[in-house]
């Protein structure tokens, strides 16, 4: 969900010039997370933090799991702190030098949820909750048709994994909030009325609800498809948005921000397709939640809120707000590029500097460039920041002095350990030595296949890369490399045209668009 912005008085209309179809801007895509750590040591920020994982979603219906970055707790190694992993980023426990399936679910999934250790899937209406390393059910409940228990970018930190699991059922105006404890047992259950509103799931036992504010207009305009590139769209003046937190038992306000309506810089905030034909609504609103911050995203409103209300970007501003894994937030700055992948791409570098917020919205830090965040880490990436600059990588320590600073770029930084980094650039994984950047091996990514993810259990990256044009052999590799020297440890194959492969409390797992398994 990346970003809108609006420049323009509210209640004026603005108009658009629309291009054909094949020169038209790609519409916004999911947001990149892009990391820095605080002032506070990451152990003091790390202490008291546990983490949910992510809402999943490659099969239609599935939530957001291509690239996703789901937080572990509990993974204690020789030499490594115990503190510091119970933060790691798509950590692993340590896998045997041949992976294979251990256990499998053969079903057609409608979600997949981590709560409290456990892996909780939907299907057909119920939530069921297995143990994560043998697969075995603990309980199984009734929550509804269509539920959404969670939306997740699957690129940014989890809220905390001890929340209850806050369903919302149904579709249109009437929903039903289920919500059940680590047991399964219901604690509440009750109908809301949403009317056009947008509704999910929050952080902190919340739901969420966006509705539109002041009398409706126009809302809707119909433009044919494939529209010449003279042709122009008027966008009239919309209404505001409110943001409410309910407590999800008992349906009690929480806290409220009111958006006001800030005419659209980019008509692709306010259009969406349907058949053949492209709409523009100034009534579009979506409300979600991604790693304990609210993203409210609508034509002409737009906010990044943390899950007390605060609000953190700058209204009418081209910035974005994605959390961090200690606990604070990184707001980008204007020129910043957005990419593909866990981090953003080469589309810029920042100049103005991203900015690194703590809940209350108070700056932190100021970075020289823009913030890249791992893909995986072991719970110390917090301890060195690196940024892409106008001069290329460079590492800072968390008192903010350069360590060093090297000509070549990264697109991505697949997995940070407490020493070293695995970075991709175009087709090369490099890793470096973070004291001095030195750099310890390199390898070519195939010709033709893309780094989806990447994992570690602190001695290896682990990489998820896929080949779209494999039409016939593997489609989905996951590669295990030494981070010490980047001999391959091993290599597990699939041929699955529609798979995922994510971290849950320790373990990985494979998940296509009619099961999932446990990799060990």
């Amino acid at each position: 969900m990346a970003h809108r912005r609006r420049r323009a008085a509210a209640g004026h209309p603005v108009v658009f010039e629309l291009v054909v179809a094949d020169e038209a801007p790609e519409r916004a895509g999911p947001r990149e997370p892009s990391s820095v750590p605080g002032a506070a040591t990451d152990a003091d920020r790390a202490a008291d933090r546990t983490w949910h994982a992510w809402r999943l979603g490659v099969p239609v219906g599935l939530v957001g799991l291509v690239g996703a970055v789901l937080l572990v707790g509990g993974i204690v190694d020789a030499g490594r702190d115990e503190g510091r992993l119970g933060q790691a980023t798509a950590a692993l426990a340590p896998l045997p030098a041949e992976p294979a399936p251990t256990w499998t679910v053969d079903v057609a999934l409608d979600g997949v949820v981590e709560r409290w250790g456990a892996l909780v899937t939907l299907h057909e209406g119920t939530a069921v909750a297995r143990d994560v390393a043998t697969g075995e059910e603990r309980w199984s409940a009734r929550v509804g048709d269509g539920a959404d228990c969670g939306q997740v970018d699957g690129r940014a930190p989890a809220t905390p994994g001890t929340d209850p699991l806050v369903c919302v059922a149904g579709a249109g105006g009437e929903r039903t909030v289920v919500v059940l404890d680590r047991d399964g047992e219901e604690v509440a259950r009750r109908d809301l009325t949403v009317g056009g509103g947008s509704v999910e799931p929050g952080a902190d036992g919340t739901v969420l609800v966006a509705r539109r504010t002041g009398e409706p207009v126009d809302a809707r305009a119909l433009l044919p498809y494939g529209w010449t590139a003279d042709e122009q769209v008027e966008v009239p003046g919309g209404r505001g948005a409110d943001v409410v937190a309910q407590d999800a038992v008992t349906g009690e306000e929480r806290w409220r921000t009111r958006l006001a309506f800030l005419a659209p810089a980019n008509i692709w905030e306010c259009v969406g397709f349907s058949d053949d034909t492209a709409v523009v609504d100034v009534d579009r609103l979506e409300v979600s939640t991604v790693g304990g911050l609210v993203h409210v995203d609508g034509c002409g409103v737009g906010a990044d809120l943390t899950s007390a209300g605060v609000r953190l970007d700058v209204p009418g501003s081209p910035d974005a707000v994605v959390p961090l894994e200690d606990g604070t937030y990184l707001r980008t700055a204007p020129g910043d590029g957005t990419g593909s992948g866990p981090v953003r791409g080469r589309g810029g570098t920042g100049a103005g500097g991203d900015v690194v917020l703590d809940g209350s919205g108070e700056q932190v830090w100021r970075a020289p460039g823009s913030l890249l965040v791992p893909g995986a880490s072991d719970g110390s990436s917090a301890r060195t920041r690196l940024v892409r600059t106008q001069d290329g990588l460079a590492a800072f320590g968390t008192d903010g002095a350069e360590r060093w600073r090297d000509l070549q770029d990264a697109d991505r930084v697949l997995v940070q350990t407490v020493d070293t980094a695995v970075l991709l650039e175009g087709g090369d994984v490099t890793a470096v030595d973070l004291a001095t950047g030195e750099r310890r091996w390199e390898h070519e990514v195939d010709d033709g296949w893309q780094v989806e993810s990447a994992f570690t259990d602190g001695d290896r990256a682990v990489l998820w890369t896929t080949s779209a044009g494999n039409l016939e052999g593997e489609r989905s590799r996951v590669t295990a490399y030494d981070l010490g020297d980047g001999d391959r440890a091993w290599r597990v194959g699939s041929s699955r045209i529609r798979e995922s492969v994510v971290a849950v409390d320790g373990s990985l797992l494979r998940v296509t668009d009619d099961g999932v398994a446990r990799l060990g």
